[in-house]
């Protein structure tokens, strides 16, 4: 399964904003959602985090406890600058969150194709641990 969401609230916080996707979802969707995710992401907004910001992302993604927002989890960041796409797969440390592994990261073009970038984000989630 993929969960897929945009960053509104601050350094690691997910929003309510999300979109889950099951895990034979093809490459064009996959690519075509992230790019959704990048669209939707706001910048420049004062980081808030609390209790009630992280029960409502639970809720949203269909988490119940928190283990479950880790347990056997791969996490991959994803970046877009006004240069490239950047997807950083994580190493997963389970109760004490994901380190991310900037020596996988896969550097793609701005132009690369809604297909690709889905291959790619495949890929970065196999080279994650969880």
């Amino acid at each position: 399964m993929f969960k897929i969401f945009d960053f509104t609230n601050g350094p690691s916080i997910g929003t309510t904003k999300l979109t889950i996707l099951p895990y034979d979802t093809t490459p064009e969707t996959l690519g075509q959602t992230l790019r959704k995710h990048f669209n939707l992401t706001e910048h420049s907004l004062k980081y808030q985090q609390t209790s009630e910001t992280w029960k409502a992302y639970k809720k949203a993604a269909g988490f119940k406890t928190n283990k479950e927002t880790y347990q056997d989890a791969r996490n991959v960041t994803c970046r877009q600058s006004i240069n490239e796409i950047v997807l950083t797969p994580t190493e997963n440390k389970y109760n004490t969150g994901f380190d991310h592994r900037p020596d996988l990261n896969i550097h793609l073009s701005l132009f690369v194709s809604d297909f690709e970038l889905g291959i790619q984000l495949r890929k970065a989630k196999e080279l994650s641990n969880g």
